[in-house]
């Protein structure tokens, strides 16, 4: 059995849109089943064309997005 990592924002995801699994996260915010693994395990960060996506289908502003998943470079204490 595979063991999931704790990501916020994916977990948020998952919750607000009541999947079950990444695959089902990942075809409802319309992306591949192995970039949502990807991002969980730490291989890929959350991309600019994957934030966008999230804040299309979720109506999330960007500041949601940062304080879920902080761009590459930004820790999440900063403001």
């Amino acid at each position: 059995m595979k063991t999931v990592i704790p990501h916020p924002l994916l977990d948020e995801l998952a919750a607000v849109l009541k999947t079950k699994t990444d695959a089902q996260l990942a075809k409802a915010i319309d992306l591949q089943p192995s970039q949502i693994s990807k991002m969980r395990h730490g291989v890929i960060g959350v991309n600019d064309e994957c934030r966008i996506k999230i804040m299309r289908k979720m109506k999330w502003p960007l500041r949601r997005l940062d304080e879920l998943a902080p761009p590459a470079g930004q820790d999440a204490a900063e403001d």
